[in-house]
């Protein structure tokens, strides 16, 4: 790790390290306000005098990266505290958002405490590990010195708000409904697991906006699907365009026949897996996704289409997998990323790859009766 520290201290031009002669002790326990153990891991510099101590509070664990970090800030004069928050890594507790102000707080008053520190303190990381260090400031330590911060949206309100990153350049929107009428989606798709989300109201404004609303509940399980099937029709006019993450039975409205279908990874992933396996190409690359999507779309004929199914039935997977497999094959070769030798036919080249669960028969001979093993108690000594 010494090693590893001086190269990412050239590579980051950081200033030189002042003694690399560095002491690393493990599993300190810190007590939280409550008495929860913390565990940390303490890197101190070998120095005469109290120096000022940087502060690393992770659920990511204690080595790797953060070990890394607080090598280089020891090396360079600081004494570093990695510490596992709540719940993680060893430090007792369950994970606990609300806590995180609070056990800050309690290690770095354990840190002023220690001999070994001047009283100044440091804190470091992104992520997760900036939150820690907003929960810590927000107790107003006096010891707390500097804060360095990464990857970490400060105000998530501004990203979706006016003025914010993501936002759009209109006032805010208070309902769904609202949403839909002022937005003109052409599709809805329902991620949120909130059942029922996708109401009349919502599915009537997407059918008075298109002439084929696009509907997809993608939510599982069936009890937290944004609307049924029959929902979805019936309050389109049966114009939807419907897809699923749960299974729902066909549907009969105005003397029409509708079969649903459920849009599920298993159409793709597998179909990518094997191309990729058997033409051993060296990059996957988003046009082979599009190319798969693409194939599992040519495989649903006119007549389920005109019933409403978007995907191929799921009884005739396996030949929907080896097809689409075949399509993506073909691209890799076209596309110089395969590794192998090109064949003549790709759906009989991916049909060779396919795993087949097919054994030989055997016939067990001259076989004998086991007797079940008895459990024999020592006898007592005398």
């Amino acid at each position: 790790m010494a090693l590893v520290a001086r190269v990412f201290g050239a590579v980051l031009k950081l200033s030189p390290a002042l003694n690399r002669d560095v002491t690393v002790h493990r599993d300190v326990a810190v007590a939280a306000a409550d008495g929860t153990p913390l565990l940390a891991d303490l890197y101190q510099a070998r120095t005469q005098d109290p120096q000022p101590t940087v502060l690393i509070r992770s659920p990511y664990g204690r080595r790797g990266y953060h070990g890394l970090a607080a090598r280089m800030f020891a090396e360079r004069g600081y004494h570093v505290l990695v510490q596992s928050t709540r719940g993680t890594s060893g430090s007792g507790g369950t994970i606990d958002f609300d806590a995180e102000a609070g056990d800050g707080r309690a290690t770095a008053d354990w840190i002023t405490g220690q001999p070994w520190s001047n009283g100044e303190l440091g804190t470091f990381g992104s992520s997760y590990l900036s939150f820690t260090q907003y929960a810590l400031a927000s107790t107003r330590p006096p010891q707390l010195k500097a804060m360095a911060i990464a990857v970490w949206g400060a105000d998530r309100r501004a990203g979706y708000y006016p003025g914010g990153s993501f936002a759009l350049d209109r006032a805010p929107i208070s309902s769904f409904v609202d949403a839909v009428k002022a937005l003109r989606p052409t599709g809805i798709i329902g991620v949120s697991a909130v059942p029922k989300l996708f109401t009349r109201e919502v599915i009537t404004a997407m059918a008075e906006i298109n002439e084929r609303p696009i509907i997809f509940p993608y939510s599982n399980p069936t009890s937290r699907s944004e609307c049924s099937a029959e929902e979805a029709y019936r309050w389109s006019d049966g114009r939807a365009v419907f897809a699923s993450g749960s299974p729902f039975p066909p549907v009969e409205i105005a003397g029409r026949h509708f079969v649903p279908g459920q849009g599920n990874n298993v159409y793709i992933f597998p179909a990518m897996g094997m191309a990729i396996y058997a033409t051993e190409a060296t990059r996957v690359t988003d046009e082979m996704f599009i190319e798969a999507g693409q194939a599992v779309a040519d495989q649903v004929p006119a007549d389920l289409l005109n019933q409403g199914l978007l995907y191929p039935l799921q009884s005739n997977i396996l030949e929907t997998e080896i097809q689409t497999a075949a399509r993506v094959a073909m691209l890799v070769f076209n596309s110089g990323l395969a590794r192998v030798s090109r064949p003549t036919d790709f759906v009989s080249f991916i049909r060779e790859h396919v795993y087949k669960p097919e054994y030989p028969a055997v016939e067990t001979v001259g076989a004998t009766k086991l007797e079940p093993i008895r459990t024999v108690k020592p006898a007592k000594s005398a």
